[in-house]
């Protein structure tokens, strides 16, 4: 379905560029959502959103332990 969807959207866009990268979130967005929440409504952007903001909070890398402080200083 998602793939369906993502090939409906690339049609859609006629000779414009469109963003692939862009694209390819969504849809795996679209597939993680169908699984994970199937049968149910939701703000999918609202989610999207959390998920990104997640995202970006756990991937940062703490300054402390990159020049390797002790696992016991306190991190703020």
């Amino acid at each position: 379905m998602a793939a369906e969807l993502a090939a409906q959207r690339f049609e859609r866009s006629g000779k414009r560029v469109i963003d692939a990268y862009d694209e390819m979130i969504t849809t795996t967005f679209e597939v993680i959502s169908d699984v994970n929440f199937s049968g149910g409504s939701f703000d999918r952007d609202q989610v999207h959103h959390a998920i990104d903001q997640y995202i970006n909070e756990v991937g940062r890398v703490p300054i402390m332990d990159i020049l390797g402080f002790p696992d016991w200083v306190p991190r703020p």
